[in-house]
């Protein structure tokens, strides 16, 4: 039988690998990246942008396959470090990992619903887009402010939970430095 610590990193690691929503654009627009790790996204294809004081790679991560990283043995340190809030509250024993996987199968759910409503909502970016545009949007026909109107409830609520459960206090979808922040502020990587 397992011994608690060693049952927890399974845990963890099993629902990492159920999620993906770290990397996925869901979360986040971008992930800090270090100016020493530029060279090595880049030949692995990811798109890095250099805002003079720190570095970043855009998600959706092109290296995501699914729930999985296809480079995940050479992952950058961001990558390495970054646990959400979720995964904190089932390392400290906080959730159960049934508990724990019923809250990411909630967020995807969330997430199919409101692709029926607007495809775009699966994305940070667009979500923000559509939280400074206002509940219709700019939309002038009835049919459109109806659909610009379902789109914002959809994407009100979906931030909502996901700030409830994935972002860490005062990370929500307007913090881009939320990843960066919360990586750099971790003293050990999470495999």
């Amino acid at each position: 039988m397992p011994s608690p610590p060693e049952a927890q990193s399974a845990a963890a690691a099993g629902l990492c690998l159920a999620c993906g929503l770290c990397c996925s654009g869901v979360l986040f627009k971008q992930a800090t990246a270090r100016a020493e790790e530029f060279e090595a996204m880049e030949k692995v294809g990811l798109e890095t942008f250099d805002t003079g004081e720190k570095g970043y790679f855009k998600l959706p991560c092109d290296k995501l396959d699914g729930c999985r990283c296809t480079i995940y043995e050479t992952r950058f340190r961001i990558c390495r470090t970054f646990s959400c809030a979720l995964l904190d509250k089932l390392k400290r024993g906080e959730a159960t990992a049934t508990e724990a996987q019923h809250v990411v199968a909630e967020a995807k759910a969330m997430l199919d619903r409101a692709d029926a409503v607007d495809e775009r909502l699966r994305f940070v970016d667009r979500r923000m887009e559509l939280q400074k545009a206002g509940p219709f949007g700019g939309a002038s026909s009835p049919q459109e402010r109806a659909q610009a109107a379902k789109a914002y409830v959809h994407m009100a609520a979906l931030e909502r939970y996901l700030d409830r459960h994935f972002r860490r206090e005062g990370a929500g979808m307007f913090s881009y430095d939320s990843l960066a922040g919360e990586a750099e502020a971790a003293d050990t990587p999470s495999d």
